[in-house]
């Protein structure tokens, strides 16, 4: 899962120490995931048994037989569970999970503290858009791409005094891709043009107009050169426009950004889980270059807070 480095203009965990927190998010990540299976394992182990029951309980010899024939009896599944569940509060939280479910609420949970470390650091804290907590886009990305990427998600950045929006920066180990989304109902085709607007069709009796994406890329890619610049770092600038469930038609108007619709999103994202390289000290230092441009509101923590929060750094 792609570490989320900036949202909007909240304080993130990775612009206070960005040499720390990958390695940390890793990390924690592996360990919860060790977790929950074990605990999702201890909550269903007593379905397991009554698989094994008639295989394991006769293997007992000699005058220990007796003994465990006549424990195993005493305690029946239901009351080993009950020990279980006295163990581990959470206990039906997983039990009669498949592990498919497991892996779903491993994704949620992982999401929601990504969503706290982009909008949190130990000393200081943002009010989070409540929207971000159901922005499907947003939690597709997080999922999908692999942890050798940063995410800078609606990012705002400052250049010469001026404060400017952004929408999808992608840091790979080699690359960075300004990525502009369009966000459409299934199957609708979308008429690339290189006036103003685009034109978005779906069915016969709907038509829409859009902003076009290409002077969002143009503003972003300017964005980004002249940091780089500024911090004496070149790079490749990759600009995609991303339609996730429309067909984009540019053939009266052939795009010189990157162009991904239905036909090839899946594909585009199989393309980025495929980079093979770790972090990349190049990367760490254009992110850094962002970061420090970036724009960032914030308030003080309180102190109890503070302290009991302590234990995640």
């Amino acid at each position: 899962m792609v570490h989320l480095v900036k949202l909007e203009d909240y304080v993130s965990r990775y612009e206070v120490d960005l040499q720390r927190y990958p390695n940390q998010y890793s990390r924690l990540k592996q360990e919860k995931w060790r977790h929950m299976k074990k605990l999702w394992q201890d909550a269903n182990v007593d379905l397991r048994e009554d698989e094994e029951f008639d295989e394991e309980w006769f293997l007992g010899e000699s005058k220990g037989f007796w003994k465990q024939a006549i424990a195993k009896f005493k305690k029946t599944p239901t009351e080993a569970s009950s020990e279980r569940q006295e163990l581990h509060p959470d206990f039906e939280r997983y039990r009669n999970k498949t592990l498919a479910d497991l892996e779903q609420q491993f994704y949620y949970e992982l999401f929601q503290a990504q969503l706290k470390w982009a909008s949190s650091s130990l000393q200081e804290e943002s009010i989070l858009d409540s929207r971000y907590r159901y922005d499907s886009r947003l939690r597709q990305l997080l999922k999908e791409i692999p942890d050798n990427y940063f995410l800078f998600y609606n990012p705002v950045l400052k250049v010469a005094q001026a404060e400017i929006d952004l929408e999808v920066v992608l840091i790979s180990p080699t690359d960075i891709y300004s990525v502009t989304f369009i966000e459409t109902n299934k199957n609708s085709i979308i008429h690339a043009s290189t006036e103003r607007f685009w034109k978005i069709d779906h069915g016969k009796n709907y038509r829409k107009k859009i902003v076009s994406p290409v002077l969002s890329q143009n503003r972003m890619r300017k964005v980004i050169t002249t940091l780089l610049s500024e911090a004496s770092i070149r790079s490749q600038i990759h600009s995609v426009i991303v339609a996730p469930d429309g067909y984009i038609d540019d053939y009266q108007a052939p795009l010189r950004a990157i162009k991904v619709d239905c036909t090839s999103y899946h594909q585009w994202l199989s393309e980025l889980k495929r980079h093979p390289s770790p972090l990349k000290k190049k990367q760490m230092d254009i992110t850094v270059a962002l970061l420090n441009a970036s724009s960032t509101k914030s308030f003080e923590r309180h102190r109890s807070d503070v302290e009991k929060h302590s234990f995640e750094s």
